[in-house]
């Protein structure tokens, strides 16, 4: 089966990936840095692959994006970064981070805290936030 191959740069690290669909690379346009050979490439397990269908979900670039999180999180576990499948937001100088199943409301709370709380609330990341652990042993949220 043919893939589209890039290279994807995420918090300063560089990941061969290897897409089934052409479109999936236009929603992670803003980490693509260039293509790839698509040699020792991440893409979606076969298994996950094998789930999506009983979700009543069609398989195409956009479930490979959601899929795709999922194994971009796994490579990037041994740098310390991980990607959630939550919403991110920030008050002050501190992250916070809300998990929860798809379509429960993450994002939605973000917009009522802003709208309860004018200024005091930003969205970091509305989905999939990148945690990272840093040196100093901190967790940045992007």
């Amino acid at each position: 089966m043919r893939t589209y191959n890039y290279t994807l740069e995420i918090d300063g690290i560089e990941l061969s990936c290897a897409f089934l669909y052409p479109d999936t690379a236009t929603l992670f346009g803003q980490w693509i840095i260039g293509s790839a050979d698509g040699n020792g490439a991440i893409s979606v397990p076969e298994a996950d692959w094998k789930f999506w269908p009983e979700t009543g979900k069609q398989m195409d670039a956009l479930a490979e994006y959601s899929l795709f999180s999922g194994a971009v999180s796994t490579a990037l576990l041994p740098r310390r970064r991980c990607i959630l499948h939550a919403a991110a937001f920030r008050r002050g100088d501190r992250a916070y981070v809300i998990a929860a199943k798809p379509g429960v409301g993450k994002s939605t709370q973000i917009r009522n805290l802003q709208e309860y709380w004018p200024g005091e609330f930003s969205v970091i990341s509305g989905d999939r936030p990148l945690l990272a652990v840093r040196d100093d042993g901190s967790v940045w949220v992007c």
